[in-house]
Order: structure tokens, then C-alpha cells, then sequence
């Protein structure tokens, strides 16, 4: 027993390892069912994570991920609603992902030099990309912050940006929110 972490178990697997073989436990005790093992996130290194709608969300490369519907803790293709949307990008090659934000109950997806919003589902296999905003994005993953739900402030090499609505269509633009303090910003961007 470990006061910081409580009971701990050793196991130990036997046999002959072929590649590809995946193992998992699944430990139950009065307060449920956890399977622990290799699933759809391991060996990730995700670089930022958003929690939205009963779910969690992680980004990874080119990719952002989504646990199962109110359970934090189901990555795996078994999971209801866990899965994973990997992000193409027609005008560029892909690049890795930095941010997720909420945006008119959409989520928006950014890279260093896009924006790309989906049309959430319970569905996985049903998110549907219905917007990208070229030629902008962000580096500065913690800078990115919705304001409600209909607008997201990020910081991009030429100061503070927002998306917000253009039009009764719902279409995304991208709003120049921080000319009052861009000429002090891009000096302290431009060192990094």
C-alpha cells in the first residue's frame, strides 16, 4: 500500500511476444469496471487537451482524439463515442495540431497556419469539417480561449486575434481584436 497512491498490484505477463499483440486488464471493484492496456491513445504524446460536452479531447500530430461519452477514461474503439478525426488539409501539407477551442457548439481545430471548425457528433465517424480559415493560426496553444460561445480569442504572429460570426450563415471570420496593443505585442512574439 502507498498513501499517495493507494493499493498497487504487480503483474506479470508470460509467454512469447509476437508484434502486434495487444494486452489489457480489467480491474472491477464496488465502484465499477476499469480495462487498462494499449488502446487507441497510447504511446501519444498529446500537446493539449480540451474537455467539451462529456467528453475529453486531445490533440496529437495531425489528429485529435475523443474519449467516450461521459467517461473520461474510454479511449478504445470499444468505447461508445471514442475515437479519433484525423485532420486533412487541402492547401498544405498537414500540420500538427496546437489548440481545440469550443465555437457556436462546433470545435475548432488549430494549427500554427489553420483553423479548421467541425461539426461535432456522438459519432466519431460523423464529424464533419464545415469550415477552414486559411492562412491563420496559432503557435501559442494556452492562448487560445472561447468567450462564451461565439467567439474564440487566439494570439498569432501579427498580435491578437478572434474568430467570430460573420453572417446569419454561421460562417467563421477572423477579426482583428487586438490593434490596440499589436504594436506591443509583435515585438515580444517575434523574439520567440
Amino acid at each position: 500500500y502507498d498513501p499517495a497512491h493507494g493499493l498497487q498490484q504487480v503483474f506479470s505477463f508470460l509467454g512469447t511476444w509476437v508484434d502486434g499483440v495487444k494486452w489489457n486488464i480489467t480491474i472491477t471493484d464496488s465502484f465499477g469496471s476499469v480495462k487498462v492496456g494499449a488502446g487507441d491513445v497510447s504511446l501519444l504524446a498529446p500537446n493539449y487537451a480540451l474537455t467539451l460536452d462529456q467528453r475529453v479531447y486531445l490533440v496529437a500530430g495531425n489528429k485529435f482524439y475523443m474519449s467516450s461519452i461521459a467517461d473520461p477514461t474510454g479511449w478504445n474503439e470499444h468505447n461508445v463515442g471514442a475515437g479519433f478525426v484525423k485532420v486533412s488539409d487541402w492547401y498544405s501539407a498537414p500540420q500538427d495540431l496546437v489548440a481545440l477551442a469550443s465555437y457556436q457548439g462546433k470545435i475548432a481545430v488549430f494549427s500554427s497556419s489553420n483553423i479548421s471548425i467541425y461539426e461535432i457528433n456522438a459519432d466519431p465517424d460523423l464529424f464533419a469539417k464545415v469550415q477552414t480559415l486559411t492562412n491563420i493560426g496559432t503557435e501559442a496553444s494556452l492562448s487560445v480561449q472561447s468567450f462564451g460561445d461565439i467567439d474564440v480569442v487566439f494570439l498569432h504572429s501579427s498580435g491578437f486575434r478572434s474568430v467570430q460570426t460573420r453572417d446569419s450563415y454561421e460562417n467563421a471570420i477572423v477579426v482583428d481584436t487586438g490593434s490596440a496593443i499589436d504594436l506591443i505585442i509583435q515585438p515580444l512574439v517575434a523574439q520567440y
